[in-house]
């Protein structure tokens, strides 16, 4: 099960006690509103993220809840695949990789897929498999960059949901490179593609951090079989919906 309260606190602030990017541009405070309306209609007890890094959300994950929660953390790069040397040339990613393996052993209910394609069938079969219920309760895609990558992702991905649970993605504007971001009419383009399978798109810029690179984290997207479990949320940020139902 998810503490709520805790994850509030631990994503609000920093080791220095300030507030983070992530509640600055808004993101935090929303997954918190959609964790709870999960929880509302049973106990989360699996989750998964697609987009490693440095493995510090997936260790977050593991202290804000119970024991009986599973976590599963996906992740393109696999550092130690002879394969995959060959991207060491991003250093960053896969250095960050390394020690988010190194650390995932402190956690026995946290399982790491490595080296995998997060938006093929396959993966998504790998993922289930590690957990003992039928579906996630929740999903968040932390690695689909790009608008366009949702439209792999989200029919990968949707079916590993359950009844109940809900998918989660923060994307850019656009394009996820700094200083490239596309327009938001190209946006909405690409939104109403993923409209068509039942994504909810916010736009969450007004949230975001000014000081970092002003690119990232504009807009959020939520997919749930039952997207009326999730109501009160979608009225919350009604204001910030540019594509998707704007009233249940």
């Amino acid at each position: 099960m998810l503490d709520i309260n805790k994850y509030k606190q631990t994503v609000s602030t920093s080791a220095r006690g300030e507030p983070t990017r992530s509640e600055k541009r808004g993101f935090t405070n929303f997954v918190a509103d959609m964790l709870e309306a999960a929880q509302q209609q049973q106990p989360i007890k699996s989750l998964c993220e697609i987009g490693v890094s440095w493995g510090h959300k997936q260790r977050m994950w593991c202290e804000v809840t119970t024991d009986d929660c599973e976590i599963v953390g996906v992740d393109i790069y696999d550092p130690d695949r002879p394969e995959h040397y060959a991207l060491r040339n991003n250093h960053h990613h896969i250095d960050a990789l390394i020690d988010a393996k190194k650390k995932a052993v402190m956690y026995p209910k946290l399982t790491l897929i490595l080296g995998e394609d997060g938006y093929i069938p396959e993966t998504v079969d790998i993922a289930l498999s590690t957990i003992s219920s039928e579906k996630f309760d929740i999903v968040i895609d932390d690695g689909a960059v790009r608008w366009p990558n949702m439209r792999e992702s989200l029919p990968s991905w949707s079916r590993a949901v359950s009844n109940t649970g809900c998918y989660i993605t923060e994307t850019p504007t656009g394009n996820g490179e700094p200083q490239q971001d596309v327009s938001l009419i190209q946006n909405k383009i690409w939104f109403e593609e993923l409209v068509v399978q039942g994504m909810v798109i916010f736009d969450l810029s007004e949230f975001k951090d000014i000081i970092e690179n002003d690119h990232y984290g504009n807009f959020v997207g939520i997919w749930a079989p039952n997207l009326d479990l999730y109501t009160t949320v979608i009225k919350k940020y009604e204001e910030y919906i540019v594509a998707g139902k704007s009233s249940i």
